[in-house]
């Protein structure tokens, strides 16, 4: 259920032709991967993607729900 959840959250805030994809690299939603391909990520840091996810994760994070979170966050050019 968290899953689809956050995926529903990454969906809502970055646009339709971004990639999204949600690995739950342990089996019980505790540990997953979050793999984004996207324009908004043109022209941003690596830090800066990583607090774009973070901030529409960070409450399943400080409550303890994901203990880990891998990210693969790649701008997407305009082809």
């Amino acid at each position: 259920m968290i899953l689809k959840t956050i995926h529903q959250r990454l969906t809502k805030n970055f646009e339709s032709d971004a990639e999204i994809e949600i690995i739950d690299t342990r089996k019980d939603q505790s540990h997953i991967e979050i793999v984004i391909s996207s324009r908004q990520f043109n022209e941003k840091t690596r830090i800066q993607r990583h607090q774009m996810v973070y901030e529409l994760i960070s409450d399943y994070l400080a409550d303890g729900t994901l203990h880990a979170v891998k990210m693969n966050l790649s701008p997407k050019n305009e082809n």
